[in-house]
């Protein structure tokens, strides 16, 4: 048997960098499926990537009393329901809002987030004309601290099929 190549799939503590859950598969498993096998801890904050992109399973987060933070892919076309207060202060932070998905079904069936309110946080990318479009269900904490989660998340070395709580 040849192999192709594999992906390592990581689950850390964000702020130490502590790895807490590790999975090698081959290269054609997705990556959301070792998200779903992961026990979800209450008052945590998962970051990942669009690898991880589910409706379900971020309904699944929200169920177990935890936030989420990830990228909103570009055919998400979210409805602004409500423009949230960007501080001045706030300089990387182009524009906060309340959205809802506007798709009642999705590849995978019914979307438990449709017509229920999520948070689109719009970040200047460091040296690049593009923006970081995020999504979570936090309303809690501003938006800077909330696109700090990600991107401090995204220092992993591993991001690219991690898995990180804070």
């Amino acid at each position: 048997m040849k192999t192709q190549g594999m992906k390592v799939h990581l689950q850390t503590v964000a702020e130490v960098g502590v790895p807490v859950a590790l999975e090698i598969t081959p290269p054609n498993v997705n990556d959301i499926e070792f998200g779903k096998k992961i026990e979800l801890e209450s008052g945590v904050t998962y970051a990942f990537d669009k690898g991880y992109y589910d409706y379900g399973w971020w309904f699944k987060i929200s169920q177990s009393q935890s936030f989420f933070v990830t990228r909103f892919k570009t055919n998400a076309r979210p409805k602004v329901t409500h423009k949230l207060q960007v501080p001045s202060t706030a300089t990387d932070i182009i524009e906060d809002a309340q959205v809802q998905l506007t798709r009642k079904y999705n590849n995978s069936g019914h979307n438990p987030y449709y017509g229920k309110p999520l948070r689109r946080i719009t970040v200047k990318k460091e040296g690049s004309r593009n923006h970081l479009v995020l999504v979570t269900n936090d309303f809690e904490r501003c938006a800077e601290d909330i696109a700090n989660v990600y991107n401090n998340a995204g220092k992993s070395n591993c991001f690219s099929n991690g898995l990180n709580r804070t």
